[in-house]
């Protein structure tokens, strides 16, 4: 999928977009395979098909939950027990807290429940690769919220939501700490 610039968009979009990308990948995200087209357009390989072309089942956070994407509707603590309910796999909520710890500190607030995915491949549910990664100028509160709160987030609040859903406080701190060394 490539991504063209929308008319309100800085003219720069994609590169920013590619290299939001590239930092995600560094702090440990799942990310999909992405490029930079003529130093200019943003494109994503689609994890929503198999390499033979065939779908893959997959259905957005607010697709699901009935949840409207335009509405701060969401707290990352329903997102991890999401998670946790459906992949019933710790892995995969480590690392929707890791987007969520990525989101907070690169200040992503476009994190609405359409931003959110899950694969099922017949027989299990995984949490999708992250996508729609942007990094927000200004004071914009979050979309989904952390530990109740839009802005002024803390790594207090951070650990709060690990703690909700049975994260391990060190695991959580290491977490924090891979996503920090991998966007410095």
């Amino acid at each position: 999928i490539i991504k063209f610039r929308a008319a309100i968009d800085p003219v720069d979009i994609g590169r920013r977009e590619f290299e939001i990308m590239e930092l995600a990948q560094k702090a440990g995200l799942e990310v999909p395979d992405h490029k930079l087209f003529n130093d200019k357009y943003f494109g994503v390989k689609r994890f929503d098909r198999k390499d033979n072309g065939e779908k893959v089942f997959m259905i957005s956070a607010s697709g699901l939950l009935d949840a409207d994407h335009n509405q701060p509707v969401l707290d990352y603590t329903d997102l991890l027990s999401l998670t946790a309910k459906l992949t019933r796999n710790m892995r995969d909520v480590e690392k929707m807290f890791r987007l969520m710890v990525f989101n907070v500190w690169i200040n992503n607030t476009d994190d609405h429940a359409k931003n959110f995915a899950f694969l099922y491949d017949g027989k299990d549910w995984k949490l999708a690769p992250a996508f729609d990664l942007t990094q927000t100028v200004g004071t914009w509160e979050h979309a989904t919220s952390v530990n109740h709160k839009g802005k002024d987030i803390t790594g207090a609040d951070t650990l709060a939501v690990a703690r909700q859903v049975g994260i391990p406080e060190k695991r959580a701190g290491d977490i924090m700490l891979e996503v920090k060394d991998g966007i410095q």
